[in-house]
């Protein structure tokens, strides 16, 4: 059957529908990291298309699609061979596990994705499916080939939500495609034979016409994608929603020790090697945030997704930050998480996961000594006088570090609001810091604990029945709740110091050097940290602070602690959006929108009327277009503002408006009565070709008559296209 037909339209057709399900993939490809993913997306689509239809032409459909399915499961066999960790499992292992659960690590992968054979499986069979369907339907249904890829685009956008800036760029090039596949697809093509040689003057009315329905398509594509979605975006003043946030990751299996509790220990026993660190220049090391507190403890976050190498940007992102690149080799530090300095940026070495709202990385086979990685952070470098005017962040994602139990003991509001006074969220953050620093006494041998009750005990028993005295993990979590009770939204984190330096960039992490610290969410910044642990008895400072931008920001806390005491903003803890100054933002997106609509129209109108010209004048048979050239010089006279009277005679019409400067209608007159009355009477394609010519140039020099307004607005007019013919 294909074989019947002209190899050019087939060969352009085959290149459309290429082109526009691998573009249509390629919005997805936009998520992941790397030149891999594209690669194998457009290979997905171009593969598909070709073995279906060359399949196709040598057999049944069935044939085709068994064929092409075969060709699919080849296709993720060589994927997985060539992404595949050997770590990992065997290759059919692997390939099995990456096709059953695809779905479920691509949502709960972080952004961007890292290539791997179960986050490539599934988009991959996705777009070979839709080639191999838009394939199959080019055979039989050309105009229903694009259905396929059109839907794979609505799913691509879906998918990003987001996490990426418009693909105008790729939306064009799937518009150019369209087009493509258009301008060489007949409309009544039910099967191959649409696609059979015309005449020579029927195929160039054909082409044109073709190429007027492409270009009309490309243009009204780029103008909605102009107008219309930037006017709908703006109306409803928010991103598309993130599908992803819908699914959960599972839940990861931490150590039954919490955290916390190595403090106590770890401070008795301090010389335990935990980590050598090999940096460029000494800075914390963050291992675990604790973000929930329910009264009896402080829990992690469990939201960690798998990450690849280059991990996704948090919000907001530190004004001003240095690049910090720790290679990190685990001596006996065990658990789910994996310690990095603030904010990390990318780590490889090993697999991770990521936490974008707490910043934070785990791993998810756990630590085991020997291993080694290299982790690159963004350390944020802060500036205290900018950090005094920042606000608290507002909304239900900020509940659950603002949450202060039931059953509080009492006087601990009381102590909060006198401890942390008046000023800016970052005065009131500075004073509990200094508060607890200066009131309390650290203690390595206080026994561990951080609930109510332990709480309670070293904030309100005096010194004299054992109060008062803590390690890192009282000050911390008692900074926790106290800046809670005055309205900072707070959390815990365990990590350690720089370590004992030994050697040029190389430090020894011990157990003497984890501590916990406090950190409170401020706006324009993130999470700022806050050291209300007083340092021990002639304990020397740790080396990441004892540098001079460390001894800078001291200096300027204290002058912000010294600024006299004012009363916060009446909006704040609970920070308001600020107003939208000017022309609100409702009002723009429904001009945006208007506008878009009436560019559309206006586009449309002379589109629609020249492609109905065309066919009166370039279609059907000799007696259809003399009949087509009398509804067009019609069409005109009303235009022009004459009134043709319902009783009045084509050729009394004719007689009348014709001859002067304008083209004699007489002839044209008498065939259309021919073709009305006179059945035994044939116009010949002469005849017809004459007709045609005498109505095209009536048409032009009666436009040519009128005024110049009637002039630049005839072929926008939309009248025509709702009168009777």
């Amino acid at each position: 059957m294909v074989a019947q037909a002209r190899w050019g339209p087939w060969l352009v057709s085959a290149l459309a529908l290429t082109a526009v399900t691998g573009s249509a993939a390629l919005v997805a490809a936009r998520l992941y990291l790397g030149w891999r993913m594209p690669l194998a997306l457009v290979g997905a689509a171009g593969g598909a298309v070709v073995l279906t239809l060359l399949l196709r032409w040598l057999g049944s459909p069935l044939v085709a699609v068994a064929g092409s399915l075969a060709g699919l499961g080849t296709a993720l066999v060589g994927l997985t061979a060539a992404l595949r960790d050997p770590s990992r499992g065997t290759l059919p292992a692997v390939a099995a596990d990456a096709i059953a659960n695809s779905g479920a690590r691509l949502m709960t992968a972080t952004v961007p994705i890292d290539p791997a054979p179960d986050t490539v499986a599934l988009p991959t069979a996705l777009t070979w499916l839709v080639g191999t369907a838009a394939a199959l339907l080019l055979t039989r249904w050309p105009l229903a080939a694009l259905l396929p890829p059109l839907g794979l685009l609505g799913g691509a956008v879906v998918f990003v939500g987001p996490n990426a800036t418009p693909a105008y760029p790729l939306i064009g090039l799937f518009a150019v495609a369209v087009a493509a596949h258009l301008a060489v697809t007949r409309d009544g093509g039910a099967s191959a034979a649409a696609l059979t040689p015309l005449t020579p003057s029927a195929r160039r009315a054909e082409q044109a016409r073709r190429a007027g329905v492409g270009l009309a398509v490309l243009a009204a594509v780029g103008v909605l994608a102009v107008t219309v979605g930037p006017g709908a975006a703006g109306l409803y003043q928010r991103q598309p929603p993130d599908p992803r946030t819908l699914f959960v990751p599972p839940r990861q299996h931490y150590d039954a020790l919490n955290p916390l509790g190595m403090l106590s220990k770890w401070a008795t026993d301090r010389d335990i090697p935990l980590l050598e660190v090999q940096v460029n220049r000494p800075v914390r090391t963050s291992w675990v945030a604790l973000t929930r507190f329910d009264g009896i403890t402080w829990l992690p976050s469990d939201e960690f997704r798998a990450a690849g190498s280059v991990l996704p940007t948090v919000d907001p992102q530190p004004r001003r930050t240095t690049r910090v690149t720790q290679r990190v080799t685990v001596r006996e530090l065990t658990g789910a998480w994996l310690p990095a300095a603030e904010v990390p940026r990318s780590v490889r070495g090993l697999r991770a996961g990521f936490d974008a709202r707490s910043r934070m990385l785990e791993a998810p086979d756990g630590l085991r000594g020997g291993q080694e990685y290299t982790v690159t952070s963004q350390v944020p470098l802060r500036d205290p006088g900018y950090l005094a005017g920042a606000g608290l962040p507002f909304g239900p994602e900020f509940r659950d570090v603002s949450y202060v139990p039931p059953q509080l003991p009492e006087k601990l509001t009381e102590l909060a609001q006198r401890a942390a006074g008046q000023g800016t969220a970052y005065q009131r953050a500075l004073r509990l810091e200094k508060f607890l620093r200066t009131s309390y006494t650290f203690s390595s041998g206080a026994p561990s604990g951080h609930g109510y009750a332990n709480l309670r005990f070293f904030l309100l028993e005096p010194r004299a029945k054992g109060g008062g005295r803590g390690t890192s993990e009282q000050f911390a979590t008692a900074f926790g709740l106290l800046g809670r009770l005055v309205g900072l939204p707070t959390r815990v984190v365990v990590g350690f110091h720089a370590g004992r330096h030994s050697g040029k960039g190389h430090y020894l992490v011990r157990s003497g050097d984890a501590f916990a610290w406090a950190e409170v969410f401020l706006l324009g910044e993130g999470w700022v940290p806050f050291d209300p642990t007083p340092a021990p008895k002639g304990a020397e400072p740790p080396p990441e602070q004892n540098t001079p931008e460390a001894e800078a920001e001291s200096q300027q806390k204290e002058q912000q602690l010294q600024q006299p005491e004012r009363p916060p903003p009446p909006d704040d803890p609970v920070a308001a959006p600020e107003p939208v100054r000017g022309v609100s933002g409702p009002v723009v997106a429904g001009l945006w929108t208007v506008a878009g609509v009436l560019l559309v129209v206006v586009f449309a109108v002379p589109v629609l009327r020249l492609r109905r010209t065309r066919a009166r004048l370039s279609r059907g048979g000799p007696a259809r277009r003399v009949i087509g050239a009398w509804l067009e010089v019609r069409d005109s006279l009303r235009l022009a503002g004459h009134r043709i009277p319902a009783s009045q005679a084509v050729a009394e019409v004719a007689v009348a408006r014709g001859g002067g400067d304008l083209p004699d209608l007489r002839q044209l007159a008498t065939w259309v009565n021919a073709v009305g009355f006179g059945p035994a009477v044939h116009p010949g394609p002469n005849d017809a070709a004459e007709t045609v010519d005498v109505a095209r140039r009536f048409v032009a020099s009666l436009r040519r008559r009128q005024h110049l307004l009637r002039r630049a607005s005839w072929w926008l007019d939309p009248r025509p296209l709702f009168w009777r013919s």
